[in-house]
């Protein structure tokens, strides 16, 4: 009956106007439209009504309802579903009224500001205040919350102004830099004040566990570990913190001051026409307290100085004498907002005898400047689009900054304004708060104005040939040289406090450290500018020290590109996030500045080396390493294979390579290996034990691939500035750190779920482990005193060093034109290469020496006597002089009876050695007697290890092995024929 008395109003209403009774009519409209008016179930009908009201009031000259009914039309999605006609017209009466009748519609705005009388009242009162305390000022007609254009509130971000960006680079890869996920920023920034924290020797601090193997033996590792907790310690407090009582909402962010600030915001256009907002600003408040006063400085309301109307060229002379302000790190033009207005308070705010006064502050003053500055530009939006909305605002003095809304000038005719209104975070802090779902005042919009800061800006230029700035993709392994710029865009000195935090082992630091000690031993100095234990936190020094505002640094660097063994991925998907956090310090606080991007790569070399017992000499082994192009269009040339190792050098067997007999003057002066798409090529090298001796130094050992062996093989010490050896211990201490951490991580996680007593054989155990470690301190005291990323952490002294590591380098060949330059170089690393056998696998090895094929006539004999010598060697590392058994082994060898019968051993069937030491081998001879012809396997060997307890030495423990190798023989049966002459 409502609805339905309602739809007769509506058209009682429509006759009315049709036979020129406008009251009637008014009334009409004004019946139905109390039905309609939460507008909820009714959109359309709502905004009918409300458009057939607009227009009654509009012929009837009540301007101060009918410009309130515009406003609100014409900020609905498609203004109530009518005409593109009709939508235009509600536009062309709303500026009429705003333009014809100011004074009518500036109460109907005042309705829209505040819909509650009280607050009304009140909001009038304090706009009176302010003209009568300036006696030079008049109010504007501004018209609030008409939501035109559609502002989305909850898509605002506040952040440092990157208009001109903070980031920039002469490479495609490097220009595209991407926001990143907050878990791995704030795991960054965890890291990196921890190992900040653990590089203070002062500092001494304390895990909750250290039962890691890795952090155990590392000092360096345990204190970031233990700062690491600590770190996040903090942070649990502080989130368990905001359920207190006394949590009354997060702090206001701190900027800097003179720092610009951008703001952004998504906006619609609800129209079906286009609309036009010129002077689009921010519109905020800045207090800043001197003594007992309290100077605030505002353009939230529309107030202005008077104008003299007769001038007509006042409003152009204003334009042109208005103030600019440019600031470093930031492209935009910043002028002082309209309505801007001055306010001094003396005495307490909550005191009745507290006096304010206000002084307007036009954009034509030059006297003063004011304490914040905006950006004012044009913005066109056509019909239904969406777009975000970005303003700038610069606070020029210290205070309590909160930005209040947007104001713009619709049609460059009438001002709009729009308040933002956000939510705050959900209260948890009382029993109440968390059934009301109260929440705490929203701090987005609001920050804490400090002194001036410094504002680093990072740009990476790209230092090889232009041609490849365009590149889309890195190669594998791939090493490319860049120069690092930072320019200080901020408005205080930086001092030399810069660091930069990766997630990935990648870049290598170019610049030496001017400071050296000849006692300090190169192999125990730090790879690159390395602070912590991880390889990946890097100081970047600053020639003095300081970096002034306007003032840059270059600084070069390596990156090297490469997969992570934990997450590999297809290759048509080959990619990585990078990670750049900077952290720059000022007096005795500090910022952050964050980049990211995604690397692609595409497939270069793969490596697999295998390493065998020589057969000619006892202590030498055999290395062969395969190497492939994966790359299925590009020509990879190979420079020098790399050996780092204590114990070892390298060196090449000769033949390998073959020399083209039509072209022998290139080949003589050969020394590269140049590899088509998907072609493989197999390298085969003698591994050569060194001199035995207490402390050997780590050599680098580098093979050309070279047609001359006697000039291809160059040997050096290993140090941490060679660019050879720069990424490996980068990597290598990376490695080592995350393997600490997860085990740290698991630890934890593992002591707080697992709360019961422990066995008493795992008491036993901890302490046998206890015990083992106590008996190496000394040794890793020593080497704990090393940095991380040294070369004697790589390979450390205390351990027997039964692994190697290679390195391979390449090279892409350049164009046809340019075919002797190199267009890109990168290296491929093997690590942990076992040259003896772990601990988990047999520490011997066996070599026959038999014939393969055997001619015998078996009418003559029914048996055939094969001869066999089999070689045990210890693989066992010799060197090891701080224990007296030398890797001394004790064994038994004995031989498989076979099922078949076909094959029966005579000799030393059994035999058992009571030491075998470390590099030794005993030969055993036998005769294998086979009954008839075929392909025979003679290897029917067992060894078993007797191994002494060490709890109870009486125990021996004996383990049998069983060798997957194939003596295969060929008995061919032949007859004997006799010569007759």
């Amino acid at each position: 009956m409502y609805r339905k008395y309602a739809f007769h109003m509506l058209m009682s209403g429509h006759m009315f106007r049709s036979a020129q009774q406008e009251h009637h009519a008014f009334r009409c409209f004004t019946s139905a439209l109390y039905i309609y008016q939460d507008g909820q179930q009714w959109n359309e009908l709502h905004n009918h009504l409300r458009s057939a009201l607009a227009a009654q009031l509009y012929s009837l000259g009540r301007m101060a309802i009918s410009v309130e009914l515009y406003a609100k039309l014409v900020g609905t999605t498609g203004g109530g579903k009518v005409s593109v006609k009709s939508q235009q017209k509600f536009l062309n009466h709303l500026q009429e009224i705003c333009q014809s009748h100011s004074k009518k519609a500036l109460v109907g705005a005042d309705r829209m500001a505040t819909p509650l009388l009280q607050k009304r009242q009140e909001r009038l009162q304090h706009i009176v205040s302010i003209i009568r305390s300036t006696k030079t000022t008049v109010r504007v007609l501004e018209i609030p919350n008409m939501d035109l254009p559609q502002i989305h509130d909850e898509s605002l971000s506040v952040e440092v102004d990157i208009s001109e960006p903070m980031s920039t680079s002469n490479h495609a890869l490097m220009s595209k830099w991407k926001v990143g996920a907050p878990d791995v920023w704030e795991e960054l920034e965890c890291l990196t004040l921890a190992e900040v924290r653990a590089s203070n020797q002062e500092t001494t601090l304390e895990t909750t566990t250290s039962n890691s193997r890795v952090a155990k033996n590392n000092t360096h590792t345990h204190r970031c570990l233990a700062a690491l907790d600590q770190e996040k310690s903090n942070r649990r407090f502080a989130a368990r913190s905001k359920k207190l009582s006394s949590y009354k909402g997060d702090r206001p962010i701190v900027r800097a001051q003179r720092e610009p600030l951008q703001v952004s915001v998504t906006v619609k256009n609800p129209l079906s026409v286009t609309i036009e907002l010129h002077h689009v600003q921010l519109v905020a408040r800045l207090k800043k307290k001197q003594g007992a006063s309290t100077q605030m400085c505002t353009n939230e309301h529309a107030i202005r100085k008077k104008t003299h109307p007769k001038d007509d060229n006042a409003a152009a002379e204003e334009e042109d004498s208005k103030k600019e302000w440019t600031f470093p790190g930031s492209s935009q033009t910043f002028v002082t907002p309209d309505f801007m207005l001055h306010s001094s308070t003396t005495g307490d705010n909550n005191n009745n005898d507290s006096a304010t006064t206000w002084s307007s502050k036009d954009k034509s003053d030059n006297e003063e400047d004011p304490y914040f500055v905006v950006t004012c530009h044009k913005q066109i939006l056509t019909s239904r689009n969406k777009t975000t909305l970005q303003m700038y605002i610069c606070p020029l003095v210290a205070g309590e900054l909160e930005i209040l809304g947007l104001r713009a000038k619709l049609f460059d005719k009438v001002w709009m304004y729009h308040p933002f209104c956000l939510q705050g975070p959900l209260l948890q802090n009382t029993q109440h708060n968390r059934a009301t779902r109260a929440r705490a005042p929203s701090v987005r919009l609001q920050s804490l104005v400090q002194k001036r800061m410094p504002q680093l800006q990072a740009t990476w230029e790209y230092s090889s040939a232009e041609e490849r700035s365009n590149q889309t993709s890195f190669f594998t392994g791939e090493v490319t040289h860049w120069t690092l710029r930072l320019t200080n865009r901020g408005t205080a000195p930086l001092h030399d406090k810069v660091s930069l935090k990766t997630n990935l082992p990648w870049i290598h630091v170019l610049q030496q450290s001017t400071e050296e000690d000849d006692d300090v031993d190169p192999e125990s100095m730090g790879t690159s500018t390395c602070i912590g234990p991880s390889g990946t936190l890097l100081s970047l020094a600053l020639p003095d020290k300081v970096l002034e505002p306007g003032q840059r640094v270059d600084i070069p660097l390596a990156i090297r590109c490469d997969m992570i063994q934990q997450q590999q991925q297809p290759q048509k998907s080959r990619k990585q996030d990078l990670y750049f956090l900077f952290r720059y310090g000022y007096d005795d606080e500090f910022r952050w500045l964050r980049q990211m991007c995604t690397i692609s790569m595409a497939p270069s070399l793969s490596l697999s080396a295998s390493v065998m017992p020589s057969y000619w000499q006892r202590a030498e082994h055999v290395l062969s390493v395969e190497i492939t192009n994966q790359n299925p269009q590009t020509s990879l040339q190979l420079e020098k294979m790399a050996l780092v190792s204590r114990d070892y050098r390298l060196e090449p067997i000769a033949g390998q390579q073959q020399q083209d007999d039509d072209n022998d003057e290139t080949n003589e002066a050969q020394s590269s290996l140049l590899l088509q798409a998907y072609e493989r090529s197999t390298m085969h090298y003698r591994l050569i034990p060194t001199t035995l001796s207490k402390k050997k130094k780590c050599m680098l050992t580098e093979c050309l691939f070279s047609l001359d062996h006697s000039a291809s093989v160059r040997r050096q010490e290993c140090t941490s500035s060679g660019s050879t050896m720069d990424f490996i211990c980068l990597e290598r201490a990376h490695s080592n750190f995350t393997q600490a951490l997860i085990e740290h991580q698991q630890q934890l996680m593992g002591s707080e779920e697992d709360q019961q007593p422990r066995h008493v054989s795992q008491i036993r155990r901890d302490a046998a482990a206890v015990n083992d470690d106590d008996t190496s301190t000394s040794q890793e005291d020593e080497d704990n005193k090393d940095h991380p990323t040294s070369i004697s952490q790589l390979f450390p002294h205390h351990n027997n060093n039964n692994s190697i590591d290679l390195i391979c380098t390449w090279n892409k060949p350049g164009s046809e034109t340019n075919a002797n330059t190199a267009t890109s170089s990168g290296q491929h690393v093997l690590p942990h290469i076992s040259v003896r056998p772990p601990n988990t696998g047999c520490p011997l090895t066996l070599t026959s020496r038999h014939p393969s094929r055997v001619v015998h006539d078996f009418s003559s004999s029914p048996i055939v006597m094969v001869p066999l010598e089999i070689t045990i060697r210890n693989r066992l590392h010799p060197s090891d002089t701080s224990s007296n058994n030398n890797n001394a082994l004790e064994f038994e060898f004995s031989l498989e009876h076979d099922p078949s019968g076909i094959i029966s051993f005579q000799g030393s069937e059994q035999y058992a050695s009571n030491s075998l030491g470390g590099g030794d081998d005993i030969t055993l001879s036998l005769q294998a007697y086979i009954q008839q012809p075929g392909v025979v396997n003679l290897q029917m060997v067992r060894l078993t290890i007797l191994e002494k307890q060490q709890e109870q030495k009486s125990m021996i423990k004996r383990t049998p092995y069983l060798f997957p190798l194939q003596w295969m023989v060929q008995v061919v049966d032949e007859p004997v024929t006799e010569d007759l002459n």
